[in-house]
């Protein structure tokens, strides 16, 4: 099988040479370190929009609020809800990608 097409996990029976062993784990590695990554942009960016959004939905609840636009907190809800969706796919992307690393320490 070629190198560039190898698969990350190790097939029972075939040969494999430590050179490329070692860049597959470094791959895995990359790959995972990234991922963490960007769980943690994805985790800050949903908090902070869920603090805008509580802070304009509070400054709407005083009376008199005249600048108030109520758009406003449907479109920073859906982008709340959008990032929170891409945060369950990171999550659920780095799960796959821990049990991959666990088949390959196999």
């Amino acid at each position: 099988m070629d190198k560039q097409t190898r698969p990350l996990i190790n097939i029972p029976g075939q040969q494999e040479d430590k050179t490329a062993m070692k860049t597959r784990y470094y791959v895995a590695h990359e790959i995972t370190r990234h991922t963490i990554h960007m769980n943690e942009v994805l985790d800050a960016t949903a908090r902070t929009l869920r603090a805008i959004l509580q802070n304009h939905n509070a400054r709407c609840a005083v009376p008199n609020a005249n600048s108030c636009g109520n758009s406003a907190s449907g479109e920073i809800a859906f982008y709340e809800q959008f990032l929170e969706n891409l945060k369950l796919r990171a999550n659920a992307f780095d799960r796959r990608l821990q049990n991959e690393i666990t088949l390959v320490s196999f």
